[in-house]
């Protein structure tokens, strides 16, 4: 394996680890914790049944959305594949990079939901919840001032900030997938050809002789590199990860003692 790729492979290796809870074991550990008076009163932030179940259920989703980031941009750096798309290593890794970009931008929607949920537990059921996110969609801004305690708001607005900078997946989702080999690229434009008709005896007549081309940088920006992509993807998992730990420390491990 080429040594830029093993070493990309071990900075991956060693992201933090978070691991997934039991509702059932952060449940009745509150159950004993409200059968002592004392300590009960002690704990100002105690949360109802209903919020535990949402903070144990919706952690475990950013666990599972994290690690499948992860496990993407792992097979990045695979040496070799035996499918590869468009016959091409190159495009393999490209698709596992652009896969774990989307992921990655995903946790903001789903730690965003994380408090949503929690806040708002004692209203939400059966009969409103997808309603609840559908309207969710319009109102983001007023679900974070809401939601999100003032203390955590600021940097995690901070995060999404720089998570909005690793525009790969977005360029994906909206433009032209790049995902073809250097030498498969159109380098000059794309061209467009001009107004034609057909004379008498079938032939194709161009009304205009001039071709003009259309730019491939006016649908498709540059390409990043392999290298580069993998370079920001691990820079955001850091930045991801920095954020989870704080939410562990707050809502798992206070829950778990």
């Amino acid at each position: 394996m080429d040594n830029k790729f093993i070493s990309y492979r071990k900075q991956i290796d060693g992201f933090p680890k978070f691991r997934l809870i039991s509702s059932n074991n952060l449940l009745i550990r509150n159950i004993f914790k409200s059968t002592n008076q004392i300590e009960f009163k002690q704990q100002k932030s105690q949360k109802d049944y209903k919020q535990l179940l949402f903070i144990a259920e919706r952690w475990n989703e950013i666990i599972c959305v994290l690690d499948i980031a992860r496990n993407y941009m792992r097979e990045a750096t695979c040496d070799t594949y035996k499918k590869k798309v468009c016959n091409s290593i190159y495009s393999t890794r490209m698709m596992h990079l652009y896969t774990a970009n989307i992921w990655y931008n995903s946790i903001i929607d789903y730690i965003l939901q994380f408090y949503y949920l929690i806040s708002n537990a004692p209203d939400i059921n059966d009969g409103n919840y997808a309603q609840i996110l559908k309207d969710g969609k319009k109102r983001n801004n007023f679900i974070r001032k809401q939601s999100i305690p003032s203390k955590d708001l600021k940097e995690y607005e901070q995060m999404c900030n720089k998570l909005n900078t690793i525009e790969g997946g977005n360029n994906v989702k909206h433009r032209r997938l790049n995902l073809m080999p250097r030498n498969y690229r159109n380098k000059n434009g794309i061209g467009v050809l001009p107004p034609m008709s057909v004379d008498e005896k079938g032939r194709i007549h161009f009304d205009n002789k001039e071709i003009i081309p259309l730019s491939s940088d006016r649908i498709q920006k540059n390409t990043e590199t392999i290298e580069s992509l993998l370079s920001k993807l691990i820079n955001t998992d850091k930045i991801v990860s920095a954020y989870i730990k704080k939410m562990q420390k707050e809502y798992i491990e206070q829950n778990m003692k």
